[in-house]
């Protein structure tokens, strides 16, 4: 008979505590699977846990596992040396196509919107490293739009527990992370505009300009160079994510009707319906 994921998780933390990181990395990729498989993935571990920590076994599998691909120490856990556990976490990113049925019950639905946070915040993290952030910033973007849709996971941590408290504290840090990474996108804007040699979507340019991320445990990490994460307002220069485009020559960005509107004389000479 199969162990049940209760029991592989015990397991997983007895080998974590004697330094076995890889193979507890594995464990938990066999836990959760198990869980989804065939088990109720709303039940409570058969323990007691920290106010900031999951009671549900699934819950506090996911936040473990998931912290695997944040520790910068755990170098195998990366999308390259694990493709199957990057699988497993993107596809409980917020955008992802991927159905799973077996969250029936209100508290499990609860449960699968906290995976799907924070499966986005994590994959947005990976992003950030590779410094697309561009990628990172819509990935903290759909996470913080589902974290709206649950009062507690979008409300101070210390005013819930447990899942939700975890998430909260996620999604503070994360919503902290996305307006710095738009305020830096304000300063780095003229530094893009100034650079004659740059070709191409400005989203994706590399510039030499530092930038920090405060991580979820109150770590700060420096960059030396940035891609540009957000599009400007072609009116009024605000910065932002998914921002109207002109659906005639889709090259130029609005943050609404209006500014499209007044910006309309100045850019119907320039504006080309793009080819199909």
């Amino acid at each position: 008979m199969p162990e049940r994921g209760a029991v592989l998780l015990q397991r997983a933390e007895a080998l974590y505590a004697q330094g076995k990181s890889e193979e507890t990395f594995e464990l938990y990729q066999r836990a959760i699977k198990k869980i989804l498989k065939d088990e109720d993935v709303a039940a409570l571990l058969p323990a007691i846990v920290p106010n900031d920590t999951p009671k549900e076994t699934l819950g506090f599998l996911w936040r473990n596992f998931a912290g695997f691909f944040k520790d910068p120490i755990m170098k195998f856990a990366t999308e390259e040396r694990a493709p199957d556990a990057y699988r497993l976490l993107d596809s409980f990113r917020v955008s992802s196509k991927k159905e799973y049925k077996q969250f029936k019950s209100p508290r499990a639905k609860v449960v699968l919107k906290g995976m799907q946070i924070i499966a986005s915040l994590t994959v947005g993290i990976l992003a950030w490293d590779l410094k697309d952030r561009a990628t990172a910033a819509k990935r903290y973007r759909e996470a913080l739009d589902l974290a709206a849709t649950h009062a507690p996971f979008n409300g101070p941590p210390s005013s819930c527990t447990n899942l939700e408290r975890w998430i909260a504290t996620d999604v503070q840090a994360t919503r902290e992370n996305l307006a710095m990474l738009t305020r830096n996108d304000e300063r780095n804007a003229s530094v893009v505009a100034a650079d004659d040699s740059s070709t191409g979507n400005k989203r994706r340019e590399e510039i030499a300009v530092r930038n920090t991320r405060v991580e979820g445990d109150g770590t700060i990490n420096i960059q030396d160079s940035v891609l540009v994460a957000t599009d400007a307002c072609k009116n009024c220069g605000k910065r932002g994510l998914g921002l109207r485009r002109c659906s005639r020559c889709t090259a130029v960005n609005y943050c609404g009707t209006e500014c499209q509107n007044a910006d309309w004389p100045a850019h119907k000479a320039s504006c080309k319906k793009k080819k199909t």
